[in-house]
């Protein structure tokens, strides 16, 4: 069994632990823990970084400013 649960460091709670507990019984878990602050957040935090992404994300998808490079040249 898997689950991921996306929460605030602040959002945790002793209950939260005890439900993960009975969940998994005594079974052995491994438990990651991973900040989700990405470069997206900044790329998004001012009108000239939004624009910017948001055309390289429309150029990509309509793949007009992709370059082709063939195996050989590699």
């Amino acid at each position: 069994m898997t689950g991921v649960y996306t929460m605030r460091a602040s959002e945790l709670t002793e209950h939260f632990i005890s439900s993960v507990k009975e969940l998994f019984r005594d079974r052995e878990i491994e438990i990651k823990i991973r900040d989700l602050d990405d470069s997206t957040a900044y790329l998004l935090s001012s009108n000239e970084n939004r624009s910017h992404l948001l055309r390289s994300l429309a150029q990509a998808s309509d793949k007009s400013s992709l370059i082709s490079v063939s195996e050989a040249a590699l």
